[in-house]
């Protein structure tokens, strides 16, 4: 009776899908400990002039890191140095632990340069085919004469404000403008624009150092300056050729189509206007002429070719906080596809322009460029006065 009882039990079971039932004692479930959350990581970063600034947002939202702007080099994680860093004030990154320390091609090594690049008028390929024709190629808008720049800048300045079918005299051709603002050229509102950090200072000054110099150390050591009169007289010129139909928002209105020219490096005005735009530079259009040049470079080298700036140095400051993060952040940009996106030099240097621009201090430089901020007057006084305050800045010796 026992075993009957028991097989029909264990038919009963198999009927209602338990014959899989495990006869051990259970032992209660161990609860699995839920991974801790992720620690948020940030980022700050010294770039005043948004060297960086694309490709520290791709870093950003690739690797889930914040990044802020710090004020100054002092409270930054990483920095953008307009020119090599000072050891003491800056992590000697061959001695960064891990990979940085083997990205460093020689110790010490105060930064990563992030290349050169060409600053003068930057301009849309399409656009100066659209308004000129072959006579707006690259290469014969570089050799423009002085002459034949200003006939270019005053028929643009007025088809901007009346577009019609209006006439130009460049290279003892007469071009002429299209009847209407159509294509590249629809959104034009002024021939230049220039980038802020730069507009009244730096590289504006190299070909004006050059008339009478053909490196910084003649500049610092020379014990007269003042022959530099008749190119700082040409910078005015410049400067006022461009008040006449300027638009205040620099970069972003050539990026938007709306100025002909942009006054800026070749690294920026790519970053800024993306793919978008088949982007050309000239040389800057000064009035030289062989009056002007006391020792320095020729006016071949001074007229013909654009200035050559650094695109900067990224460097870890000595007291950073958290500078790990600063390490994270240049392996991603050594070793990933979008890190390669870093500036780099985008050609060969100007032959024969360095860099003069270095030869004035900071200081110095920001006077020169509140000098030009601060100038409203152009007529034959403004001229003087403005051309003798800056001589006597740049006459200035010491730091």
């Amino acid at each position: 009776m026992a075993k009957r009882l028991t097989a029909l039990l264990l038919a009963v079971l198999l009927m209602t899908g338990c014959a899989d039932l495990e006869l051990v004692p259970q032992r209660p479930p161990v609860p699995v400990p839920s991974a801790p959350p992720a620690k948020e990581r940030s980022l700050s970063v010294y770039d005043p002039d948004g060297v960086i600034t694309e490709v520290l947002a791709i870093y950003a939202k690739e690797q889930t890191v914040t990044v802020t702007a710090a004020k100054n080099v002092e409270t930054a994680q990483l920095a953008v140095f307009d020119k090599e860093p000072e050891f003491g004030k800056v992590w000697d990154l061959a001695q960064r632990p891990g990979l940085v320390g083997l990205l460093a091609a020689q110790s010490p090594c105060a930064g990563f340069e992030l290349g050169t690049s060409s600053y003068g008028y930057v301009a849309d390929t399409a656009l100066l085919k659209a308004l000129l024709g072959d006579a707006g190629s690259p290469e014969k808008m570089r050799a423009l004469t002085a002459g034949d720049w200003q006939n270019l800048l005053t028929a643009l300045s007025g088809w901007i404000k009346e577009p019609e079918n209006k006439s130009v005299y460049l290279a003892r051709t007469n071009y002429s403008l299209p009847d209407t603002k159509e294509g590249p050229a629809q959104n034009l509102s002024a021939v230049f624009s220039a980038e802020e950090s730069t507009r009244f200072s730096g590289p504006l000054f190299a070909p004006v150092i050059g008339t009478c110099f053909k490196n910084e150390e003649g500049f610092v050591n020379a014990a007269d300056r003042s022959a530099l009169r008749g190119s700082v007289n040409s910078l005015y010129t410049l400067l006022s050729q461009e008040a006449e139909s300027f638009a205040e928002d620099g970069l972003e209105a050539f990026a938007r189509g709306e100025t002909v020219f942009c006054r800026t490096s070749l690294q920026k005005a790519q970053a800024v206007c993306g793919s978008d735009k088949n982007l050309t530079v000239l040389p800057l259009k000064f009035t030289f002429d062989y009056t002007d040049i006391h020792g320095g470079l020729s006016l071949k080298e001074l007229l013909e070719q654009p200035v050559s700036v650094s695109g900067g140095w990224l460097a870890i400051p000595l007291n950073a906080p958290q500078p790990f993060e600063a390490d994270a952040f240049l392996l991603w940009a050594f070793a990933s596809k979008e890190g390669q996106r870093l500036p780099k030099s985008d050609g060969p240097a100007a032959e024969g322009m360095p860099n003069l621009a270095l030869a004035v201090d900071r200081h110095k430089m920001e006077k020169l460029a509140e000098l030009g901020r601060a100038q409203q007057d152009w007529t034959r006084d403004g001229r003087r006065q403005y051309t003798e305050k800056s001589l006597a800045i740049l006459q200035e010796k010491g730091e």
